[in-house]
């Protein structure tokens, strides 16, 4: 019974420590929390262990929200629907399996849909080679576009910082595929849907690059 107590008792110690842990986080490690928890539940997924890829991208959504991460957060909560789906629960069902860690979770509301979404519009110049959107995404992410280029002879790019960086600092951009990323179609007046799943996580640019002295644009809707 002594050994029960006390085990008891470290264990209620562990909890709090966490909590303190997790309370002085920064907002980008509370980001990255949520990114990792994210990057679990996609392996458990790809697994078929959908209970507990399910409990992690509930923890995941919950700490992105946290952190101010909207677009994690929806995507999470996509997640979890197609988890709820697949193991043939309701779609709003936000029943954790176990307990991974010892805190309230601020869940989503049941009530109504979710339906986050980033419109983007980037525009290229003469004078203005190229524009481009940064965001945050995490590993195993599933990323769609849906667009259309409303004017100009223009290339778009979804690239890892590295990339990104190396298409700043050259004179000219030659895309190179193994440095991670995607070209995305770009002829004017078409409607695209592209879906891409991110390798990695971090910073990932959203790049209109003109090819021409003419005026472009793109409009554009990131799910």
């Amino acid at each position: 019974m002594k050994k029960i107590y006390l085990a008891f008792f470290v264990t209620i110690i562990l909890i709090f420590s966490n909590l303190f842990v997790v309370s002085s986080l920064t907002n980008q490690q509370k980001n990255q929390v949520a990114q990792d928890l994210y990057s679990t539940g996609a392996s458990f997924m790809r697994a078929e262990d959908f209970l507990k890829a399910k409990d992690f991208f509930i923890y995941s959504q919950n700490e992105a929200a946290k952190a101010g991460n909207n677009y994690l957060a929806y995507t999470a909560n996509e997640r979890i629907k197609e988890c709820n789906n697949i193991l043939g629960l309701d779609v709003n069902d936000y029943t954790l399996s176990k307990a991974i860690m010892s805190k309230q979770l601020i869940l989503p509301s049941t009530s109504g849909t979710s339906d986050y979404r980033r419109n983007v519009t980037l525009n290229v110049y003469s004078y203005k080679k190229y524009d481009y959107l940064s965001f945050t995404v995490s590993q195993g992410q599933n990323i769609n576009f849906k667009y259309m280029v409303t004017k100009g002879d223009v290339s778009i790019y979804f690239m890892d910082k590295n990339s990104f960086n190396r298409f700043k600092n050259s004179s000219y951009f030659t895309y190179d595929l193994t440095l991670g990323g995607i070209e995305l179609p770009s002829k004017v007046g078409m409607d695209y849907s592209q879906t891409y799943t991110v390798p990695e996580s971090g910073e990932w640019y959203l790049l209109l690059v003109t090819n021409s002295s003419e005026a472009g644009e793109v409009k554009m809707d990131i799910l």
